[in-house]
């Protein structure tokens, strides 16, 4: 991380909206259900995608590297 900010490389390459249909396709690889709202936010140098915001149960949470758009991690949480 920090020899991309001390040469310049630290620029995003996946957008929010991109963060989210890589999260989708895992999803819908894995059988799970894809409910909205969805939340995406940045969290230490990934971005963290949220299905089912508004309501407990049934959420998928997936973790993509905010450079290379790889799924580091991904969860179901049924209830």
């Amino acid at each position: 991380m920090f020899l991309r900010r001390l040469f310049g490389k630290s620029k995003v390459l996946v957008t929010k909206e991109k963060a989210i249909q890589i999260a989708k396709s895992e999803c819908e690889q894995r059988n799970w259900s894809w409910r909205e709202p969805v939340k995406a936010t940045m969290r230490f140098g990934n971005w963290e995608v949220r299905t089912n915001t508004q309501a407990r149960g049934a959420s998928a949470r997936i973790i993509i590297d905010k450079y290379t758009g790889e799924v580091k991690k991904a969860g179901y949480l049924k209830r």
